[in-house]
C-alpha cells in the first residue's frame, strides 16, 4: 500500500518479484468441507470474489497522497508495555481504547498519536462474508436440506460475483438480506461459531506478530471493514483493537430486518471513517499505517503515509506499482514497525 520507499525504509528487506496475476483462493475458503460437489462449478467463481471492487466510475481520491514526515525529524521510538483495550464495535462510530493510563502515559508522552487502519478479509485472514454465511447457514441444517439449498445458493454466487465486481457496497447491501429474520438474539453464538470453526482458521501466518509489534511501539489497531460488527468481535478482541468500523444490520422485533444502517463500509466510505477518526482523535494520517488486499481499500490507502498492499488484486497491484508501496505477499518480510 502507500508508501514511497526512502532511507527510513531501508530496514524493510526487498520481496522478490512477484507475479502479476491473481492468486485465487482454493474452495475450500468458501464453503465447508463437508458441502456437496455440485456447488463446485458456480462457487469456485466467488473464490475470487473479495478482490473485486468497483469498476466503470471515476475514484474521487480526496486530497491525494498525503506527504510523510521526514526521516531526520522522527522522534525516537520506544517500546511500551501491551494492553488489552476494552473493544467497541460499531458501524460508522467508533470506541476507543483507554489510552491514559499512567502506564502508557508515562513510556509515550514523546510519542505522536498513530494508528494502524486493517482492512480485515483478505488482508488479516483469507476469509470472505459469504463464506461466513454458509457457515452459519449449514451448522445445523439436515443433509437433505443442504442438497437442495446448496446448489440454489450457488446459483445466487454468481450474481453475488457480478454484483461486487460492479460495486462493493452494493454487494454488500444486497447479500446481507441473507440475514432478514435471524434472531438478534442469538448474534452472540453466531459470532463464536463462525470465529471458532471458520475465521479463526484464516488468520495469515505472522500477521498477529505484526499487529502486536504495531502496538508495543504505540499503534492504535483499527479494523475497517465490510463485514458484519458482531461477527468480527471475537477477531477484534483477538488483536486488541482501539476501534472497528464494520458493517451493522437493522433490528427489528427482535430480529435483523436485512438492511444496513448507514452506508456499506467501502471504498470511499473506508477513506472517510478513518479521516473522521483520526479528526476526532487527533492524529496525523501521514504517521498512520493502512493495509488492504483489494481496489475496495485503495482510497483508505490514499490517506495515510504508509500503505501496504497484501496480497493485492490485480488493479491495487498495479497502483501498488506505480506509487512505490511495499506489496506484502508474506507477513514474515515486515520486521516490526521499521520505517518509523
Amino acid at each position: 500500500m502507500l508508501l514511497q520507499r526512502s532511507a527510513a525504509r531501508a530496514a524493510i528487506p526487498l520481496q522478490p518479484p512477484v507475479p502479476t496475476h491473481r492468486r485465487q483462493l482454493p474452495l475450500s475458503t468458501l464453503l465447508p468441507r463437508s458441502s456437496l460437489p455440485s456447488f463446485a462449478p458456480n462457487a469456485a467463481a466467488y473464490a475470487s470474489c473479495s478482490s473485486l471492487e468497483r469498476s466503470g466510475r471515476q475514484l474521487r481520491c480526496a486530497n491525494g497522497v498525503i506527504g510523510r514526515r521526514a526521516a531526520s525529524g522522527l522522534p525516537a521510538v520506544r517500546s511500551i508495555r501491551p494492553r488489552d483495550p476494552t473493544v467497541g464495535v460499531t458501524a460508522h462510530a467508533v470506541t476507543v481504547a483507554d489510552d491514559s493510563s499512567p502506564a502508557s502515559a508515562s513510556t509515550t508522552s514523546s510519542l505522536p498519536l498513530r494508528a494502524a487502519f486493517f482492512d480485515v478479509d483478505g488482508t488479516i485472514t483469507s476469509s470472505n462474508v459469504v463464506a461466513a454465511f454458509v457457515a452459519l447457514r449449514l451448522r445445523d441444517m439436515p443433509l437433505l436440506q443442504k442438497a437442495v439449498w446448496l446448489p440454489w445458493f450457488a446459483l445466487n454466487v454468481v450474481l453475488y460475483l457480478i454484483l461486487d465486481w460492479i460495486d462493493r457496497g452494493l454487494f454488500n447491501r444486497t447479500f446481507y438480506r441473507n440475514y432478514r429474520g435471524m434472531r438478534v438474539s442469538e448474534k452472540e453464538a453466531m459470532a463464536d461459531f463462525v470465529h471458532t470453526n471458520y475465521l479463526k482458521s484464516k488468520v495469515f501466518p505472522g500477521v498477529l506478530d505484526h499487529i502486536t509489534r504495531l502496538r508495543t511501539e504505540g499503534f492504535r489497531i483499527v479494523l475497517v471493514t465490510g463485514s458484519l460488527d458482531f461477527l468480527i468481535e471475537p477477531l477484534a478482541k483477538d488483536v486488541s483493537a482501539s476501534a472497528v468500523f464494520a458493517a451493522k444490520l437493522k433490528e427489528s422485533d427482535g430480529r435483523f430486518t436485512g438492511e444496513l444502517e448507514g452506508e456499506a463500509v467501502s471504498s470511499a466510505e473506508k477513506a472517510a471513517v478513518i479521516r473522521g477518526y483520526a479528526e476526532r482523535e487527533g492524529i496525523a494520517l501521514e504517521d498512520c499505517y493502512a493495509y488492504g488486499d483489494s481496489y475496495a481499500d485503495f482510497q483508505m490507502l490514499l490517506e495515510v503515509g504508509h500503505a501496504y498492499a497484501v496480497r493485492p488484486d490485480n488493479r491495487l497491484r498495479e497502483q501498488a506499482r506505480q506509487r512505490g508501496w511495499i506489496v506484502v505477499e508474506d507477513y514474515s518480510q515486515l520486521d516490526g514497525v521499521t520505517d518509523v
